[in-house]
């Protein structure tokens, strides 16, 4: 789950986006990568969540055009075996 020591003084409406984005990698199997940007927040590395055989990267630039979020994958037998994510 959300280290909400690495999130220090984000609003709650904030926090409560990253949880669903975490809780949405959780509870749907399949799910590659969640390309965020409705929590505003910008995470610099990717988080990877592992819920039983799935795993899902969650990337988000930001907001207010500040970064632009570039993220590429390599994609072998229907699943992500490498990732570049630059901001």
């Amino acid at each position: 789950m959300v280290d909400e020591d690495e999130h220090a003084e984000v609003p709650d409406t904030a926090m409560e986006a990253v949880i669903t984005d975490e809780t949405i990698a959780q509870k749907a199997p399949g799910i590659d990568i969640i390309l965020s940007g409705h929590t505003h927040l910008m995470i610099k590395k990717p988080k990877l969540i592992q819920s039983g055989n799935s795993r899902t990267l969650i990337v988000s630039p930001g907001f207010g055009g500040g970064y632009l979020g570039k993220f590429g994958a390599g994609i072998k037998d229907g699943g992500i075996v490498d990732f570049k994510n630059e901001l």
